[in-house]
């Protein structure tokens, strides 16, 4: 079914809620006065008024009649509780054509002006890390491997190329 346009859509929502609320004030209605009559008809002499017809059927066709709203309250988008409704994912819709592709900008905000100050002193050092044997190069190569971290076939071709440059 399709989705309900804002001319039905406001309708059904309307309806729907009278509905509901109406049979509730009913079978709270009917409830009450049943109540109220206490017993009357079958095996004592007391009458039943006019209404116990009125308030019995309140109770009983309450639920039906709020069961109706309900279902009007349901489908006024088009499916029940919106069960089989796919929303159309952006992806989908950009690439259908049905929408252009969204972007994002951020605003350009000039970065703070950085305080007056002595200039900096710090040198980095460049010293080159300490040059391993191949031997230790091997043995760091099988605690990879030991540890799972690498592969079988990396293993082989890293032990191959220590071997062939030492």
């Amino acid at each position: 079914m399709p989705r309900a346009g804002p001319l039905r859509y406001w309708p059904l929502t309307l309806v729907g809620v009278v509905l509901v609320l109406a049979s509730g004030a009913a079978v709270v209605w009917g409830t009450y006065h049943l109540i109220d009559t206490e017993s009357c008809g079958t095996l004592t002499t007391q009458e039943c008024s006019s209404e116990t017809g009125l308030h019995i059927l309140a109770v009983v066709a309450g639920p039906f009649v709020g069961g109706a709203g309900g279902i009007l309250l349901a489908l006024r988008g088009g499916t029940l509780w919106g069960w089989g409704r796919r929303e159309k994912r952006v992806a989908d819709r950009v690439a259908r054509g049905e929408m252009p592709e969204p972007t994002v900008s951020r605003p350009s905000v000039p970065a703070p002006p950085l305080p007056p100050g002595p200039p900096a002193t710090w040198q980095p050092s460049v010293s080159a890390p300490p040059e391993q044997t191949p031997i230790e190069r091997l043995q760091q190569l099988d605690e990879l491997k030991a540890k799972g971290l690498i592969s079988v076939g990396d293993y082989e071709s890293q032990k191959k190329r220590i071997l062939i440059g030492s």
